[in-house]
């Protein structure tokens, strides 16, 4: 079969090879993936009543037509050629890609940008399989629960297989290297994402508490300011607290209309305007007394 590859030619004659043989050759270039040749082959077929009944019936031929379509990206002659015609099953799995594919291809050019699994699933509902290439079974975009399972207990133990290891797992798992290989990339940048989002709320969380801490600090009451200063007059010489004690005896109204002045100014922290006027004025010793 390869050896067709290498060998084709058209002549001059009308129809230079029978429906079987051009049915043949499509098929053989198609399996060799030479969608060049497929396409200049297909060009080349004469342009009349015959050809042209053959090229619109033969199943073959239709799929590759179909192929070349796609490969030129003519998407309208593609859908055409896909809704209009049913197609054997054993032809549906490349259809349904190829129907997929295009879609795909024409929405990214719309927006821009690749489109990620979301923007995939919302293109599928969109553009459903014609029932010219679909058997109307459900075809299941989410793996098993079971494929899932071994996609996760490999994950845990190498987050970044490498081609063989793919391989294998796309036989265990009954998928194809580049399905394992997505899943894998999609798994990495969710967790990604994840961490990302824990970092942020550790962040914001360790800001709120270094503010709620310094908020602590400057609330302290006035009666700590007054015990600190008094705490301070009291660890002298004995002797010298009972002088201090009988010399600066104050009413409580006395002292609380002292502190009330102190605190008119709202450009300092209350406890720190106590503190400035206590060691500024040398009163440490003057709110001994209660």
């Amino acid at each position: 079969m390869p050896h067709l590859c290498s060998s084709l030619t058209t002549g001059s004659n009308p129809l230079p090879f029978s429906a079987e043989q051009i049915s043949k050759v499509c098929e053989t270039l198609e399996e060799c993936g030479d969608i060049e040749r497929l396409s200049r082959f297909l060009w080349s077929l004469p342009n009349n009543r015959e050809v042209r009944e053959l090229i619109n019936s033969n199943e073959t031929i239709l799929r590759s037509r179909a192929v070349v379509a796609f490969h030129n990206s003519h998407f309208h002659e593609l859908y055409y050629i896909l809704e209009h015609f049913r197609f054997n099953k054993k032809s549906h799995g490349k259809l349904q890609a190829i129907w997929l594919e295009a879609h795909y291809l024409e929405a990214e050019r719309l927006r821009g940008r690749p489109l990620g699994p979301v923007d995939k699933y919302r293109v599928r509902k969109r553009f459903p399989l014609p029932r010219t290439i679909w058997d109307g079974e459900q075809k299941a975009h989410c793996f098993k629960e079971r494929t899932r399972k071994l996609l996760r207990e490999f994950y845990l133990q190498d987050p970044y297989p490498s081609p063989s290891k793919k391989r294998d797992l796309a036989d265990a798992t009954h998928l194809t290297p580049t399905q394992v290989g997505n899943w894998f990339k999609n798994r990495r940048q969710r967790d990604r994402a994840a961490a990302a989002k824990n970092k942020s709320q550790r962040q914001q969380e360790h800001a709120l508490n270094t503010s709620s801490y310094e908020e602590d600090d400057d609330s302290d009451n006035l009666d700590d300011i007054l015990d600190d200063d008094i705490s301070d007059s009291e660890d002298g010489d004995p002797r010298a607290k009972k002088d201090t004690t009988n010399e600066h005896k104050v009413s409580t109204e006395k002292r609380s209309f002292m502190v009330a002045s102190i605190l008119q100014k709202d450009d300092e922290p209350p406890n720190k305007k106590l503190k400035n006027y206590f060691d500024n004025n040398n009163i440490g010793s003057f709110l001994h007394t209660r």
